[in-house]
C-alpha cells in the first residue's frame, strides 16, 4: 500500500489535481480523504487552504477485465410472443357490396 500523501490548494478541487500530478494518474485511480475544506475569510482575510490525503487505489483481483465477458444464465421457460393483431376489419371501406 502507498502511504498516504498531503496535498493543499485554494479549494478542494486545486488539491486534488496537484495530488493527480504528483501520481500521474486521473482523479478516479485515487483514494481521496478531505482533511479540510478550506474557507475564504471574512472579506477575504484569514484564507485557509483545502487539505486532503490521497494514495492510488489499488486493484483487486476479483474486478472482471474488459477483455473477459460474463456469462449470463441460461434462460428458462417460454420467449413472451407479440399480441396478434386484430384481423377482423369493419366499416363502410370493408363491405363486400358492390356500388352502382
Amino acid at each position: 500500500m502507498t502511504a498516504k500523501m498531503e496535498f493543499k490548494g485554494k479549494d478542494i478541487d486545486e488539491a486534488i489535481n496537484k495530488a493527480c500530478a504528483r501520481y500521474s494518474v486521473t482523479r478516479e485511480k485515487l483514494n481521496i480523504e478531505i482533511v479540510s475544506t478550506g474557507s475564504t475569510g471574512i472579506f477575504g482575510l484569514c484564507k485557509k487552504k483545502a487539505i486532503i490525503q490521497a494514495t492510488i487505489k489499488e486493484q483487486s483481483p476479483s474486478t472482471p477485465k474488459k477483455n473477459q465477458k460474463q456469462q449470463r444464465p441460461a434462460q428458462t421457460g417460454k420467449k413472451a410472443q407479440p399480441p396478434r393483431a386484430n384481423t377482423k376489419k369493419s366499416g363502410p371501406e370493408t363491405d363486400n357490396r358492390e356500388i352502382k
